[in-house]
């Protein structure tokens, strides 16, 4: 991918490329280690020194690969940087067909789990909390509210003592959504990622 060099057969190329972080990312490796990921997966991963993730697709398909697509346009048309960033891609081409995305090239990161599993364990600790309160929830707290107002209220502070940090790791989860969608609809030159508008809602606004 450094190189991007080109493999060719009898009616079929495999490219490989490479983004802008490429240089930055390949000057930080230096010799490293090369362990494959042991994870269940959709996919063949390999950690390169902690720095870099070769990721091979077991189900590879012509057409547009979102890892590839939207990780490359993430590392070169914007500052988002709350993702790892894309290095480089492997893909194979052929005459009259769309090119099938065989591997992608990553910043590595290293993680402790997924949202899902955080949320899990918050909610057990939350339950084990509950069932040794010294004081029941009140009314006031126990009375209906409707979606909308509890988003734009602050959570009373017996519950910040029941759930702990989870509901600041909630709020950085949605902000972190938000950031990256707002990183994904900021270029119109783009037609795969221009902000489209419904025309659903121009009808209600026109009325």
């Amino acid at each position: 991918m450094g190189r991007r060099r080109r493999w060719r057969s009898a009616g079929a190329e495999l490219v490989a490329s490479r983004t802008q972080a490429f240089g930055a990312l390949e000057d930080q490796t230096g010799d490293f280690r090369v362990s494959p990921l042991r994870a269940e997966q959709t996919n063949s991963s390999v950690n390169l020194g902690d720095r870099l993730l070769l990721k091979f697709f077991r189900k590879a398909e012509p057409g547009v690969n979102p890892d590839l697509e939207i990780g490359r346009f993430l590392t070169e048309q914007t500052g988002f940087r709350r993702i790892p960033l894309l290095a480089g891609g492997l893909e194979l081409r052929s005459r009259n067909r769309e090119p099938i995305t065989i591997g992608v090239l990553h910043q590595f990161v290293a993680g402790e789990g997924d949202a899902w599993r955080l949320a899990l364990n918050a909610l057990g600790q939350y339950f084990e909390r509950a069932l040794v309160a010294s004081a029941p929830p009140s009314e006031a707290e126990l009375a209906p509210v409707g979606l909308l107002d509890l988003a734009v209220q602050e959570p009373p502070a017996r519950i910040e003592e029941l759930t702990g940090p989870f509901l600041s790791q909630v709020r950085l989860l949605g902000q972190r959504t938000a950031e990256l969608h707002v990183a994904l609809a900021s270029s119109a030159q783009h037609p795969a990622f221009a902000p489209e508008v419904d025309p659903y809602l121009t009808k209600l606004e026109a009325r």
